[in-house]
C-alpha cells in the first residue's frame, strides 16, 4: 500500500503478488493486485485476477470488480463477456449516477458496436509512416487530401525562455513518395 500511495505501481504490484502468495484468499489484496495490474496495462492479469476476486466475492465487498473486469475483457477484445457484465452491472447500480454506473451503460454500446464492426470489417487501411510522422514528438489534427497528409507537429525545439509559447508547425508527406515537407 505504501507504494501505491507513492504511486509507484510496479512495486505495489510485486508486492501485492508476493502477499497472495501468502494468502491467496485475501480480498482486499486481490482486488489491490488486480488494480494494479490494470493499471500497468497488463490486462491478462487484471482479468484472472478480477475474475477470481468476482468468484469468491460476487461484487459484494467490491462491487466495482465487475466494472473493471468487464473492461480488461473489452480491452482484451472480449466484447460478447464485457457486454453482459457491463449489463449485470448497470442492472445493480443504473440508480447510483456514480461515473461508473453512467460509463458502464455507454461500454454496453461500444461493445455492441466493436462485435457489429468484426462482423462486418470496413476496407480502412492503417499502415506506419516511420519516423517522418510518428516521432518523438507530438503529431497532431492529420488531415490527407490528393495523396497529401497535412499534420501539426512540435518537432522544433522550444526555447528555455518561460514565456515562449510552445512551436509547432505545419508538415506536409506526399504518401505517394514518403517526402516530409514544411506545409507553405
Amino acid at each position: 500500500d505504501k507504494y501505491s500511495a507513492l504511486g509507484d505501481i510496479y512495486n505495489a504490484s510485486l508486492n501485492y503478488a508476493s502477499y497472495l502468495k501468502e494468502d491467496s484468499l485475501n480480498k482486499e489484496v486481490l482486488y489491490k493486485y488486480a488494480e494494479s495490474s490494470r493499471l500497468l496495462n497488463d490486462y491478462t492479469k487484471a482479468k484472472e485476477t478480477y475474475s477470481k476476486l468476482y468468484k469468491r466475492d460476487r461484487g459484494i465487498s467490491f462491487p466495482e470488480c465487475i466494472f473493471w473486469l468487464a473492461m480488461v475483457q473489452k480491452n482484451l477484445g472480449e466484447y460478447e463477456e464485457a457486454k453482459q457484465l457491463f449489463e449485470k452491472y448497470n442492472k445493480r447500480f443504473k440508480k447510483k449516477g456514480t461515473y461508473t454506473a453512467i460509463k458502464s451503460q455507454l461500454e454496453v454500446e461500444a461493445c455492441d458496436w466493436a462485435i457489429k464492426s468484426l462482423k462486418n470489417p470496413s476496407n480502412l487501411r492503417i499502415y506506419h509512416l516511420d519516423s517522418m510522422v510518428n516521432s518523438s514528438f507530438s503529431e497532431f489534427a492529420p488531415v490527407e487530401k490528393d495523396c497529401t497528409l497535412y499534420f501539426s507537429s512540435s518537432k522544433e525545439e522550444l526555447k528555455k525562455n518561460k514565456k515562449s509559447l510552445p512551436h509547432t508547425s505545419v508538415y506536409q508527406v506526399d504518401l505517394s513518395h514518403n517526402q516530409l515537407v514544411p506545409a507553405d
